[in-house]
Parts: structure tokens; C-alpha cells; sequence
């Protein structure tokens, strides 16, 4: 990373690996060096090519930033899957791999595997406190929430629990690797470097797909909230969200295919047991959905028909 004279912003591309029909592949990362002393923060968007949230809270964030503000480092990209995000899918279509699921990836590996190796080792890695920006996926919706890897200790002298609560959100998941999220959350970005000592956080807003002002605003703020809380930015947190903290999440799926009626509202606490949804067969048959355990409900899918042993809602409890 090139060395920047002090409250100075430079756009910078990294290369990141070549399609077999030998075209280059590169990300853009915005580097801001402050004009005083501080820790170095490292926030992306669009790990998933669909969840658009992310990107527009990175555009603005690195639009309204006065670098001469600034204390210490920030580095924003905004598309960190830039194939994924050019063609509205979820996953790199050059090798159908999840990047959320690779870090710290590898230079020898397949295209995602090494567009997060670069990511990881020249940006990411580099970061006191690591910031990775998700929404739902096309057909499902989340309220603010954030996974927290915050069970180690950082180089930034705050837990990823302390900064979850500056963004802010609705739920806060504190979590260990391995445990919740139904595969090992070891590989994604904020965990691998929680590993190694930064502080993470994997915040989560909105539906896929689409930009929705609200869900923006609320990021953009809860990303400003974080600088301020670590000293480089001036000004107050604003504080923002329920802040109910969990430690696990369970699904509630369905076992047939039909048309989903749902009973709940997202972001309700439902209790073992309840009845949140019903799926009824077109051509005859229902089936009640029931809640799997005591939670929020903090995810939800939005399609009206679902196909048997799909999720139909995420809950939060402890």
C-alpha cells in the first residue's frame, strides 16, 4: 500500500486475478491516511455481488470523509467482489465459490480464493478493526443486526462487542468461530482477522438486491459511530438500534413446498413453539411452522412460495 502524505485520500487498484479468456480482474480500494495519529480501520461491501447496501454506505462514507479529519487509517472498498457485483448474483461466476467463506484465502488457489488473498493480505490484515458490510439476499430481509467476533483480544484496546454496540444495531450475535451461522465462521474477513488480533464486526441490514435509504442511513451512521468511538472522528456516538445482545441463532424451516403465510413481523420476539408461519400446498395439504426456540427474529425470507426443508426465519436467543 502506497505511503500517503497525511490527510490525503488516493484511489488504488489491486489487481486480483485473470479470467481464462486473459482479461485482468482488479478491485478499487479508497486509502485515507488522517492527519493525525490512530488506529486503522478496514471496512468492504459486496462479498456478496447482490447485497447493494454495503456499497452505497462505502460511497458516501468515502464521499462525505474529510481525510484532514481523520485520526489514523481508513481503507473503504466498496465492491469487494467486483465479478459477483457485475453480473447481480450472489457468488464470483468465474468459479462459483462463496468469498465469505474463503478468507485468508490463497495466490495459488481459484479466482475467489485469490481475490481473497489479495483482499486479506494487503488490506484487510493490515487493519485494526475489520468492518464487513451484508445484507439479506435476494428474496430475504434482515433487521440491524451483527455477528461479533469478540471473544479475543485486540490491538485496538476494544472488544468487537464494545464497537457493535457504538454502530448500533437491533441484535448484536456474540458468537464464537464454529458454533453459529451453520458453517465455520473462521473464513469470513472479520473472523480470520480477529484471529489475528483486530477487532471485527459483520454487520447485517436490509434485503438484497435493491438500496433502501433507511438501511443506509443506519449503516453510514453505525460505521461513523465506530471512528468516533475509537478516537478518529470527532463528535459523538449517536446511539441507535435495540442493542439486545444474543449468543446463538436457530432456523425454523419448512418440511413441504407450497405458498408461505407468515404470522410474525421481522424484528418480533416469538416464543418455542409458536405458530409463525404456515405453508399450504397448492393443490391441497398444510403445514404449521413452528417457532424452534425463544428469540427475535432477525431474518426473514420474503419469497411467498418456499420449497420443502428451506428456511423460512432466523431467530437470535441466548
Amino acid at each position: 500500500m502506497s505511503s500517503l502524505a497525511k490527510g490525503q485520500r488516493r484511489l488504488v487498484e489491486f489487481p486480483a486475478f485473470i479470467t481464462m479468456d486473459g482479461i485482468e480482474v482488479k478491485f478499487l480500494a479508497h486509502i485515507f491516511e488522517g492527519g493525525g495519529a490512530g488506529p486503522t480501520v478496514y471496512v468492504g461491501a459486496a462479498t456478496h455481488g447482490n447485497e447493494l447496501q454495503g456499497v452505497e454506505i462505502c460511497r458516501r462514507l468515502a464521499e462525505e470523509l474529510d481525510p484532514k479529519s481523520l485520526k489514523g487509517n481508513l481503507i473503504v472498498v466498496p465492491v469487494q467482489n467486483p465479478m459477483a457485483f457485475k453480473h447481480r448474483v450472489r457468488l464470483n461466476p468465474i468459479d462459483g465459490k462463496d468469498l465469505d467463506r474463503l478468507y485468508p484465502g490463497t495466490p495459488e488457489g481459484t479466482a475467489t480464493e485469490r481475490l481473497a488473498h489479495t483482499l486479506y493480505s494487503k488490506l484487510a490484515s493490515t487493519a485494526d478493526v475489520v468492518i464487513d458490510l451484508h445484507s439479506g439476499g435476494i428474496g430475504s430481509m434482515n433487521i440491524p443486526h451483527i455477528y461479533v467476533p469478540s471473544k479475543k483480544p485486540t490491538r485496538t484496546k476494544h472488544t468487537s462487542l464494545e464497537l457493535a454496540k457504538a454502530f448500533g444495531a437491533d441484535v448484536l450475535i456474540d458468537t464464537e468461530p464454529g458454533v453459529d451461522y451453520h458453517f465455520d465462521l473462521e473464513h469470513l474477513s472479520p473472523y480470520c482477522c480477529n484471529s489475528h488480533g483486530a477487532a471485527g464486526l459483520y454487520p447485517e441490514m436490509g434485503e438484497g438486491g435493491r438500496v433502501s435509504e433507511h438501511y443506509v442511513q443506519f449503516g453510514l451512521r453505525g460505521v461513523k459511530n465506530v471512528l468516533r468511538k475509537l478516537g478518529m472522528l470527532s463528535g459523538a456516538v449517536e446511539e441507535q438500534g435495540k442493542q439486545r445482545v444474543a449468543t446463538r441463532t436457530s432456523v425454523a424451516r419448512t418440511k413441504t413446498s407450497g405458498i408461505l403465510l407468515t404470522r410474525y413481523e421481522l424484528g418480533q420476539e416469538v416464543r418455542k413453539g409458536e405458530v409463525i408461519a404456515e405453508v399450504v400446498g397448492v393443490f391441497g395439504g398444510r403445514e404449521e411452522i413452528l417457532a424452534p426456540t425463544d428469540g427475535i427474529i432477525h431474518w426473514t425470507v420474503t419469497f411467498g412460495n418456499i420449497g420443502a426443508g428451506e428456511h423460512v426465519a432466523w431467530l437470535a436467543h441466548s
